[in-house]
């Protein structure tokens, strides 16, 4: 498991101005080993966030570099994309990017279909249930 310091640099998917996903460094103030948690600042604004350990290589990176190929990754608002659900592939269209609190006080960068209906997909799901092409989706369930 990845060990984490107070005062190290990491580089995070933001959502951006204009719901363009974007990456941004960020310094770890603090660190709750007991709920996995890191709590930064983002250098860009000021800003602090939580994030959860689980969200490592997925939200957050070690090195600009990666975080930059992940942002290449995300769906630009207005997009479609296409979800598996129950071994299907639904088209949807995306709104944006952005973060989503969690109950345990973390926010958890998502793609957003609909605002109304809190319809969402963690950016961990791109390439596992969530494609930007329908022929990466098909390959996934074997069609």
């Amino acid at each position: 498991m990845r060990k984490f310091q107070i005062g190290e640099i990491i580089f995070m998917l933001d959502a951006g101005l204009e719901d363009e996903p974007v990456q941004n460094q960020a310094m770890i103030l603090s660190i709750d080993e007991t709920e996995k948690i890191l709590h930064v600042v983002v250098t860009e604004n000021d800003g602090w966030i939580n994030l959860a350990f689980e969200d490592y290589q997925h939200t957050f990176f070690d090195t600009a570099k990666e975080a930059d190929e992940a942002v290449k990754k995300l769906p630009k608002p207005n997009t479609t994309v296409y979800r598996i659900k129950d071994k299907k592939i639904e088209t949807q269209v995306t709104k944006c990017v952005d973060f989503i609190p969690r109950q345990n006080g973390t926010c958890e960068l998502s793609v957003i279909f609909d605002f109304n209906t809190n319809d969402y997909s963690p950016v961990r799901e791109i390439g596992s249930t969530m494609f930007n092409s329908r022929a990466e989706a098909e390959m996934h369930i074997g069609m």
